[in-house]
């Protein structure tokens, strides 16, 4: 904040910076924990693949222990070579399979036998044998009502699948053999972490698969007890199935582990794979679920120490930071602006006294020119009455002129050729006085009348001032043609002065015989431009126009005196709002031209 900030200023720039921090940061707050559920979305997704592989996987495996059954069920009996052969190719196609072994049910009348057929099949002595004490060496198996004793076997270096090894004698397999035999289904056992000769430790688990006489009713538990045949036992290393899938890899959360239970297992058996977890799972672990037979393993996705928090702060710092400096941004252009409106605050105080008394000097000169604009109008109506009166006060008189002139005619008769010359000068310039005082009352009335606007047909205006000049135009033998003529916005009878006066300024300047005279009419851009021509001598317009004040020989070869009838023009012109000006040289004639508003009807 600027140290020239006004103090009552500080407090609204504090507390913009303070709002804009605190949005900032709940912003960013919220970016962090989206960014946060997107990358758990992310790795749990990823975990669901691994786990989609894992099931698919294990499903194929225990079809395959499926498989080998079948063909025991099918057969009934096979010789030791076809078992491996056909279990050899599954083994081959599975890593994850340790061993198959085929276990028939041999009652205690038949131990004999099979100890027998045995010892012939294999060359040398096969008895049915158990774990010792010891839980190593195996001993011959105690007597008892039924053994599932191992006839055929297929696997790796597993000296528990040895030919006559008693499963029944393994508590938790014969757990699975009962289980399996009553419900007609597979039966995994717990998980079984040993250790290997290459002393590395190893999780399995067996699959029990029952296989049945064929013929014989199933429908009951105790109908498949009595017709059990044997089982088909796979083994399958959890840690190789597992590995195929569920291997520490890196992902947006860094690097994370796996951690496997199988739920439907017992303490501390339900451990599959990976490190126990103390406490509960961390947060952002995914969990998932495997169906491996009957049991369901709990497959859990940890990601590395931190990397959830490290993947919302990346967006929450950089919003928090971004956010910062526009709040700073924000709360300095608010200090500097309130302090120029301070500044210009104080200008204007300073100046408004100063302000003050020239508007007062300005509406006093204004007062002025209002009172001194009425006296201007106030004697142009003086001076308009006047000039009304003194045209009225001088045409009486000219009449009665006029009279005695025309008595003094018909009394003389013949009788002074003298006298009558006389006479005719005096009426001459009668007349010459009678037209001056009905332009100055045609002057008077284009500045004194209002104008009446109205769509005006300026060809019936000009035929009225032709039909005002018919004495003129017979006396001249002048002749008149017209362009077409529009209709525009104007008053008519003041066109008809304007037309009357260009037409007699024509037909006194035209040609010496027979005197041609030109209506013009040519659309412009701006709107019609109007005109009158004649054929005279023509000659060189002043700068400035001022139709009033020059003279010039007529088409006759008399000098005409500066009439006013183009100072009428004029006139009707402004009252129009237009302009007039000439388009004339030496022996060319002369164009008076005029346009008047820009409202055209066409």
């Amino acid at each position: 904040m600027s140290l020239t900030t006004p103090v009552k200023f500080r407090l609204p720039v504090l507390l913009v910076l303070v709002i804009g921090l605190a949005v900032t940061w709940r912003t960013a707050h919220v970016a962090g924990q989206r960014e946060q559920q997107r990358v758990l979305r992310l790795f749990e997704k990823r975990a669901e693949v691994r786990v989609h592989g894992l099931n698919a996987d294990a499903g194929s495996s225990l079809e395959a222990v499926h498989a080998v059954a079948a063909l025991m069920e099918a057969t009934g009996r096979i010789d030791a070579a076809t078992f491996q052969s056909f279990a050899g190719s599954m083994l081959e196609s599975h890593a994850e399979i340790v061993g198959v072994q085929w276990a028939p049910r041999v009652r205690d009348e038949q131990r004999e036998d099979f100890e027998r057929e045995g010892t012939r099949a294999l060359g040398s002595a096969v008895q049915i044998t158990e774990r010792g004490a010891d839980q190593v060496r195996k001993v011959a198996a105690g007597s008892r009502d039924e053994y599932f004793p191992i006839s055929h076997a297929r696997s790796g270096a597993k000296t528990e699948a040895e030919v006559g090894y008693d499963l029944a004698s393994d508590s938790a397999l014969l757990l699975a053999l009962t289980e399996a035999g009553i419900t007609g289904q597979a039966v995994n056992t717990d998980p079984r972490t040993e250790t290997g000769a290459d002393g590395e430790d190893r999780t399995t688990f067996q699959v029990v698969h029952p296989v049945y006489s064929q013929d014989v009713p199933l429908d009951t538990p105790a109908q498949r007890r009595v017709a059990i045949a044997g089982h088909v036992v796979g083994e399958i290393d959890a840690q190789v199935l597992i590995g195929k899938h569920l291997r520490p890899e890196s992902s947006a959360l860094g690097a994370f582990r796996w951690t496997v239970y199988d739920d439907g297992a017992k303490e501390p058996a339900r451990l599959v794979s990976g490190a126990p977890l103390e406490g509960g799972p961390p947060t952002g672990t995914a969990a998932s679920f495997a169906q491996i037979g009957k049991r369901t393993w709990r497959i859990l996705a940890i990601p590395g120490s931190g990397a959830l928090a490290a993947a919302g702060s990346r967006p929450f710092w950089t919003i928090l930071f971004a956010g910062a400096a526009l709040s700073l941004a924000a709360a300095v252009w608010l200090a500097t602006a309130l302090g120029r409106k301070a500044t210009i605050a104080r200008l204007v105080e300073e100046r408004t006294p100063e302000l003050r008394d020239a508007r007062r000097t300005i509406e006093s000169q204004m007062a002025e020119m209002v009172l001194l604009n009425e006296q201007l109008q106030g004697r142009n109506r003086e001076l308009g009455q006047f000039s009304m009166a003194v045209t009225t006060g001088l045409k009486q008189p000219l009449k009665a002129l006029a009279a005695r002139l025309d008595w003094a005619r018909r009394e003389l008769g013949d009788a002074s050729p003298a006298a009558l010359s006389g006479i005719e000068q005096v009426e001459m310039l009668a007349q010459h006085v009678r037209r001056r005082v009905d332009e100055l009352d045609e002057l008077g009335a284009a500045s004194r009348n209002t104008v009446h606007l109205e769509q005006v047909d300026l060809e019936a205006c000009a035929e009225r001032a032709v039909r005002d000049l018919d004495e003129l135009l017979d006396k001249s033998g002048a002749t008149i043609r017209s362009d077409e003529l529009p209709s525009l916005v104007g008053d008519a009878e003041l066109i008809t002065i304007l037309y009357r006066n260009l037409i007699e300024n024509a037909l006194l300047h035209g040609g010496e015989d027979q005197p041609a005279v030109h209506l013009t009419a040519e659309r412009a851009d701006h709107g019609w431009v109007l005109g009158v021509r004649d054929d005279g001598k023509g000659f060189q317009p002043v700068p400035a126009l001022r139709t009033s004040r020059r003279t010039r020989k007529n088409g006759h070869g008399r000098i005409e005196k500066p009439g006013i009838g183009l100072a009428i023009c004029d006139r009707v012109v402004q009252r129009h709002r237009g302009s007039l000006w000439v388009e004339s040289r030496p022996g060319a004639g002369s164009h008076f031209r005029f346009s008047l508003n820009h409202n055209i009807f066409d």
